[in-house]
């Protein structure tokens, strides 16, 4: 707070009156009796969109886990629930998207508790979101709650404006002696237990009950009914700290607001102006290339493309930076950024089933006479029952649509369209904005020290120590007969035509579709770019900088170590790695040992399963003893020290050309990890093989080959395969199966293993590694 605030406040000014302009912030509290239903989501929103709420606090989700998502109308729910498959409890914040652009923090604390931070334009807003114990549930039970909702209480800073909102099943009364600054005399019925505990919580707090200092009829106080109707009471609340007791405008029941819930919307005004925050480097949206499938978009998209390339040749200012800028101006203009699709299942019919239930619910407030108000009820419940079995048909249909085009994209070979349909099918979420742990196990709820969490992590992850010793790799003394001059347009455009569609683009935003989209002139134009990369040796600027995409493993997701990352690259940077690797392979794989199975056409991993399943059959039938050691390696991509890279592509008779042109391709390479939509600082990767590289599994290939081949040396401690020959190991890409017939055999292969390992930077993971040993020979009896 500024010192200019500080002098109002001494001199009498209410908080409120310096809060300028004079912003209304609407926000609410529900219990909805379930999110898990059908349809229930969609009817949150539509109210909360009829009573103008820019944030509602919501109680019994019932969703498990928790996460950060946005909805299909642009509306954000952060959740937080039982970490079990038992939906019950749980609680979530709904914002609007420019709520949630003000968004500090969140802490999905447990199944009873949510806590998100705001920022404001004078003071922050904390706004804890809660679902308490019932009446009659165990005392231990609500004095963890309590604990809980205390320690929460105690971290929120003393300056902020604090709101503790959601069904507290606590009845406060109307008797405020000795309460005067915790609560008013606008309470309802007799103060119970958990009422007795909420004001405790409050006066010890210097909090106040919004609902309790606002003069309204009784039926605007009210948040709960009976399911017979015969009992209401007030329990749900929203309550704010003392010190910005005057920016409370008004809290007050909204009976008309309906979910079929036996709980009633609590809507409270309060003078505060929201600001967003910082700006945060965030990844732009991809262009909607479906469009390009209609001829005539196709067409125009085709055409200013070959006029603005026509022109900077002309210009002479052909290059990289230049061409995307072309590309995505072009895509700006006809295609536009990609959107997310939009689901609206629930019919029409449906809706009108929901407003008639909704007209309902008034004519039972409205109703005095208790027969007809039962009558009404009994109607209403049926309603209810209709609602509901209308949302799940509109549901099931949908289900039936999606599946109709599933079938369809199956029949047509579409695999991208058929898996992202089944994705949907499936309906499992998986959310990936979950808050982190530091090392020290605590929580990190705020933004920025999140990504500061995720920028330390993969970097320490990227980032590997040098071998104590270098390896001894000779080079070459005759060169392979591969071809080292620039790239010329056919190779261009096979690399092009080689390209993935549906991917995601890299940090330079072209994507797969924008090229092939024009095919002659656009690879003229980036033939003749990268003839110039290829003299050059420099690597353009879009080139040295990749997006990292977290992707889940199991276990405790607020853990990074349970979390996996892969690479996106510049598409153009792919179009030469495709010209080096065709260059390469098939010269390259008659080089390679014929043990290894992965990353190589036409050998496949299932056939070396299957033959060492024949290994195994044939010892238990002659009675032979055999050792596998199943070797992993501890993230051995992201290991390889790439000095010794460099040697063993010269150790493979691989031109200095070519080696030269790699080495551009990894200098000064860094990465950001994308969170959500924003992205992390960058940081220098510089060691292992890029992920996402279309070369990255030939360079490993040529990495483990030359490390088998050193551990195996001119020693023959394999197993028997031919009348001259051992077979000393089973290669399945980085996971290797050592064979042996006796134990010092397979331990010596091991040690060696290791040793050569380290000299490369890949190291044995010795907690999945594995020995197994198979042998018919019964031990010898003892006897006494």
């Amino acid at each position: 707070m500024t010192d200019d605030s500080q002098t109002h406040l001494e001199a009498g000014i209410s908080r409120a009156d310096i809060l300028k302009p004079k912003v209304t912030l609407r926000v609410g509290c529900w219990n909805v009796r379930t999110l898990y239903q059908t349809g229930k989501l969609a009817q949150v929103i539509k109210e909360m969109e009829s009573y103008n709420l820019e944030l509602i606090g919501v109680s019994e989700t019932r969703w498990t886990g928790s996460g950060n998502r946005q909805l299909a109308t642009g509306h954000q729910i952060m959740y937080s629930g039982r970490t079990d498959d038992h939906h019950s409890r749980g609680v979530a914040i709904i914002t609007t998207k420019q709520v949630h652009k003000c968004l500090l923090e969140w802490k999905p604390v447990n199944e009873r508790i949510i806590k998100a931070r705001y920022n404001s334009s004078f003071a922050k807003l904390t706004v804890i979101v809660c679902y308490a114990p019932t009446e009659d549930s165990p005392e231990v039970e609500k004095d963890i709650f309590y604990d809980k909702l205390q320690e929460l209480v105690d971290e929120t800073p003393s300056h902020d404006v604090l709101l503790i909102m959601g069904d507290l099943n606590a009845k406060v009364g109307s008797k405020n002696e000795g309460k005067e600054s915790t609560m008013g005399k606008q309470g309802m019925g007799e103060i119970n237990d958990n009422g007795e505990r909420l004001t405790a919580l409050c006066q010890e707090n210097r909090l106040v009950i919004g609902g309790t200092i606002f003069e309204h009829k009784n039926i605007h106080k009210l948040t709960w009914t009976s399911p017979d109707g015969n009992t209401r009471n007030q329990i749900d609340h929203i309550i704010i700290n003392n010190r910005w007791r005057s920016s409370l405008q008004d809290v007050v029941a909204k009976r008309g607001a309906d979910v079929g819930s036996d709980h009633t919307l609590v809507v409270a005004k309060i003078r505060l102006k929201l600001r967003k925050t910082k700006k945060i480097d965030q990844r732009e949206p991809a262009m909607n290339v479906a469009k390009l499938k209609d001829p005539d978009v196709r067409k125009s998209f085709q055409t200013q493309v070959k006029n603005r390339f026509t022109v900077l040749q002309n210009q002479q200012e052909l290059d990289l930076y230049n061409f995307n800028k072309a590309l995505l101006e072009a895509g700006e203009k006809w295609l536009g950024p990609r959107r997310r699709r939009k689901e609206v299942w629930i019919s029409d019919e449906t809706w009108r089933k929901i407003d008639e239930r909704k007209e309902k619910k008034k004519k039972i407030l409205t109703t005095k006479s208790h027969r007809q108000k039962a009558q009404l009820q009994t109607l209403y419940s049926a309603l209810d029952k209709e609602v509901k079995k209308s949302a799940r048909a509109d549901r099931k249909a949908y289900i039936e649509k999606i599946a109709e085009e599933a079938e369809a994209a199956a029949s047509k070979q579409d695999m991208g369209t058929l898996y992202k349909l089944t994705k949907s099918l499936t309906n499992r979420f998986q959310a990936t904005d979950i808050p982190i742990k530091d090392s020290n196990g605590k929580t990190m709820t705020k933004e920025e020290d999140q990504l500061r969490g995720w920028k330390e992590h993969f970097q320490r992850v990227l980032n590997r120590d040098d071998p104590a010793t270098e390896a001894n790799i000779t080079p070459a003394v005759d060169l392979l007969d591969i071809e080292t001059e620039p790239p010329n347009v056919e190779e261009v455009k096979i690399a092009i035509k080689g390209l993935k569609n549906g991917k995601a683009p890299g940090i330079d935003r072209v994507q797969a579709e924008l090229l092939k989209a024009e095919e002659h002139q656009t690879a003229l134009a980036l033939t003749e770019i990268l003839r110039d990369i290829w003299t050059s040796e420099e690597t353009p600027q879009s080139w040295k900088m990749g997006l990292i995409i977290k992707l889940p493993k199991k276990g405790d997701l607020s853990n990074c170590n349970n979390w996996r990352g892969i690479m996106l690259l510049p598409v153009t940077s792919k179009v030469l790695s495709r010209i080096i690797l065709n260059r390469l392979s098939d010269t390259i794989d008659h080089y390679l040992r014929k043990e290894q199975a992965g990353f190589r056409k036409g050998r496949s991993c299932a056939e070396h399963i299957f033959t060492l399943r024949q290994i195994i059959e044939q010892s238990n039938e002659w009675r032979a003893t055999i050792y596998i050691n199943f070797i992993d390696f501890a993230k051995a991509f992201d290991s390889i020290n790439r000095t010794a890279l460099w040697k063993i592509l010269s150790h493979y008779g691989i031109p200095n050309k070519i080696i030269s042109i790699i080495k551009m391709l990894y200098r000064d390479f860094g990465a950001k990890v994308i969170c959500g939509s924003n992205l992390t600082e960058e940081f220098i990767i510089k060691t292992g093989v890029k992920q996402g590289c279309l070369l990255s599994p030939l360079l490993f290939s040529l990495c483990i080959d030359w490390l088998m081949k050193e551990t195996k040396g001119n020693n023959k401690r394999g197993i028997s395969w031919t009348f001259t020959e051992t077979l000393e190991d089973i290669d399945f890409a980085d996971d290797i199966a050592l064979l042996a017939h006796r134990q010092k055999d397979i331990q010596g292969k091991t040690e060696d293993l290791a040793t050569y390992g380290k000299q490369i930077g890949i190291n044995i993971n010795s907690d999945k590694t594995k020995v197994m040993k198979i042998s018919k020979i019964q031990p010898a009896a003892h006897h006494q």
